[in-house]
């Protein structure tokens, strides 16, 4: 039996899948390319509404280099992405060991700032 959620539209609509993949190299070429030529002053200006160049840089390469590491080396250190934390009505939720928290408690904080 297969699962077809109510609130996804048919995707025929969208017509035959397209492989993109050889627009990938190129286009993460450009970026880097773009990156590189970057001055010092550069990086801290806005590049879209509340983000600076650096900001937007970490965002995309962060989730490009992430991916990377995850599924082609293997790499399981880190975070755990957010869709394999229990779930806070889980049975693990009652261990005493902190993790998840108890609804309504403040988050763990770090004893180092962000700077």
């Amino acid at each position: 039996m297969e699962y077809h959620p109510r609130d996804v539209p048919d995707p025929a609509w969208l017509g035959a899948p397209i492989d993109a993949r050889s627009l990938f190299a190129p286009e993460h070429a450009a970026l880097m390319a773009t990156l590189r030529g970057l001055t010092p002053s550069d990086w801290g200006r806005e590049a879209v509404p509340g983000w600076t160049v650096r900001d937007l840089a970490a965002h995309v390469l962060g989730d490009c280099y992430g991916r990377l590491a995850r599924d082609r080396d293997h790499h399981g250190g880190g975070p755990v992405p957010r869709r394999a934390r229990p779930s806070k009505r889980s049975s693990t939720a009652s261990t005493g060991s902190g993790w998840p928290p108890s609804p309504g408690s403040a988050p763990p904080r770090s004893p180092r700032p962000w700077t």
